[in-house]
């Protein structure tokens, strides 16, 4: 159960990252506080997925086993 709300929460999060990274790098002025939380969302964001993706596939071959 964690691990399908690690996924279903955690590659939106990275998504949401990178569109706030973009906005950032977009301006004419860099916002570096935008930057900084956009590669923090995005790079947490895709860390929390891949490890639910992780932990979904690990139960499920337990589950196949046994």
């Amino acid at each position: 159960m964690i691990a399908r709300i690690l996924v279903s929460l955690g590659f939106p999060v990275s998504a949401v990252g990178l569109v706030i990274f973009g906005m950032a790098t977009s301006e004419s002025i860099r916002n570096d506080d935008q930057a900084n939380l956009g590669l923090a969302l995005l790079i947490g964001g895709f860390v929390v997925g891949i490890l639910g993706v992780l932990w979904y596939r690990a139960n499920e071959a337990r589950a196949d086993r046994g």
